[in-house]
């Protein structure tokens, strides 16, 4: 697992990010402000480097933090001390002690206000075993983690999928998806009648009004299988659609954002190489049709694909494409495809 996430880190208006993996150390990139990156600072280390990570003001003092998510070693909070350089704030956020072995890995790291108090709280999960929450006293202090659910899938993402103004959770591994409803006040109930059926692998999963109705739509990306879309029927309950505007049936990356300023969503996918075919970085755009075009397909060498995001990191007013190119273990390069530009 690989991640990028974007931010602005020091308060000058221009989005910058942090790309970490496993094995490495985190790595942070400012923004000069005409969208050019230099990196600023090396930090966290090669032995406890988590496979997750993500940014979050979590103690409240108007900055962005990172938390690197470990199963085995245990969750970290580095804190920002306002100009993007982060410090290791020395609490360690571990699972309960019969749970972990030097396997342990988090596969899925989501933050988000659970209990709605007013501060960033931690979800993560252990692949094939337990989801776990750990609540925020509002300091950046984090409570000890809390099985919630037995079961811990792949990929999630989070949104307020039944319009109640609380936030939700979508889980999905390689034969079935979760949904998790919030009762507002931090307790996630699975449903049975929200669990769908799968076959083959999911490789991401990606909430996003597809179809304009005003709820979350749900996208699966999937390997080998072609990838699915499911729509929101309003109350969390979703149901196959139709469209297949995935690239090939390796889409094993996944964003969504308006990147044309017409009012629906357009995609961007990254898919593995096979039989004689590269990893590839696309860009989709729909149309007032509904039909899709490619603004962007590009084959990274040596071949790899990681996850990407989306920021106006020029400031020109539309969104602009940083993706990472990753293999095995190690984050290797990141790719930056401003908009307007092929």
């Amino acid at each position: 697992m690989f991640n990028i996430s974007v931010g602005d880190l020091n308060s000058d208006g221009f989005p910058d990010f942090v790309c970490n993996g496993p094995y490495e150390m985190h790595r942070t990139y400012l923004n000069d402000g005409t969208g050019n990156f230099s990196l600023f600072e090396l930090f966290g280390d090669t032995v406890h480097a988590g496979r997750t990570g993500a940014l979050g003001d979590f103690d409240g003092d108007g900055d962005l933090d990172f938390v690197e998510a470990s199963g085995y070693h245990g969750t970290r909070i580095f804190l920002n001390d306002g100009t993007g350089k982060m410090t290791d704030s020395g609490q360690l956020v571990l699972l309960p002690a019969g749970d972990v072995t030097s396997s342990t890995n988090f596969y899925t790291l989501e933050v988000f206000d659970i209990d709605r108090d007013g501060d960033l709280d931690l979800i993560v999960g252990v692949i094939f075993k337990k989801l776990y929450v750990s609540l925020n006293d509002g300091t950046g202090v984090f409570g000890s983690f809390v099985g919630i659910h037995n079961f811990g899938h792949l990929f999630a993402d989070q949104g307020d999928l039944d319009g109640d103004g609380d936030t939700d959770l979508v889980l999905a591994g390689s034969s079935s998806f979760y949904v998790l409803m919030n009762d507002g006040g931090g307790t996630l109930t699975h449903h049975s009648t929200r669990l769908m059926t799968l076959t083959g692998a999911t490789n991401e999963v990606v909430l996003a009004d597809e179809d304009g109705d005003g709820d979350l739509d749900l996208f699966i990306a999937r390997n080998p299988e072609q990838s699915q879309f499911w729509l929101n029927q309003g109350d969390g309950t979703f149901v196959l659609a139709t469209q297949k505007m995935a690239p090939s049936n390796r889409t094993v990356r996944a964003t969504a954002a308006d990147i044309d300023g017409d009012g629906d969503l357009d995609w961007s996918f990254g898919t593995t190489s096979y039989t004689g075919i590269p990893s590839r970085f696309m860009v989709r755009r729909r149309s007032l049709s509904g039909d899709y075009d490619d603004l962007l397909d590009y084959h990274p060498s040596p071949d790899g694909v990681g996850p990407s995001a989306w920021a106006d990191i020029d400031r020109d007013g539309d969104l602009d494409l940083l993706a990472l190119w990753a293999r095995v273990h190690y984050v290797n390069r990141v790719y930056v495809f401003k908009n307007g530009e092929r």
